[in-house]
């Protein structure tokens, strides 16, 4: 099994929060009923808050930073840091796919499929629907060419700004990977 607390270090750096915001992070129940919900302003944070949670957790991370210490609402949202997609059944390797992504996208096995993770400069939202909006064509421009392309199934809807994705290494409570 994959050391969560090596992966969440990795994970916190790609997310870009430092100095920013929060991070909300959300361990789940085998119900998938939020068990507790925490929000933490760094990296140590997120290690000492991992380092003794039993491997079989399944545990969530904001992907953009949050202001205040409480569930996101899109309007909390005031600086974008990620963009994500999240691949289903892909039909060719990661390698292929991220061919026709940014230079800077890392892909990471989500257990039935691909999260590509890509990383933007902080931007300050300043109108909350224009942000999404434009995440969503950015979603519909990336699902066009990999699912039209034949290289996956579907690209699933992660577009909105207080979107929370699952840690890598974290039980998938889904299907048990």
């Amino acid at each position: 099994m994959m050391d969560i607390v090596a992966t969440a270090r990795h994970y916190y750096e790609l997310l870009g929060h430092k100095d920013i915001g929060l991070t909300e992070v959300r361990i789940m129940a085998k119900d998938k009923n939020v068990q507790q919900e925490i929000f933490i302003s760094s990296e140590d944070e997120m290690l000492n808050l991992l380092k003794d949670l039993p491997q079989d957790k399944d545990i969530y991370v904001g992907i953009n930073p949050r202001q205040e210490r409480k569930p996101a609402e899109k309007s909390d949202i005031k600086k974008l840091t990620m963009f994500v997609l999240d691949i289903d059944e892909p039909k060719v390797p990661p390698i292929e796919i991220q061919k026709f992504l940014p230079d800077n996208t890392v892909m990471v096995s989500s257990g039935s499929g691909l999260h590509a993770y890509i990383s933007i400069e902080p931007i300050d939202i300043v109108d909350v629907d224009l942000a999404t909006d434009s995440r969503k064509s950015l979603t519909e421009h990336y699902r066009h060419i990999i699912v039209t392309g034949g290289l996956a199934r579907k690209v699933d809807h992660v577009h909105d700004l207080t979107r929370l994705m699952r840690l890598p290494g974290s039980t998938n409570q889904k299907n048990g990977k």
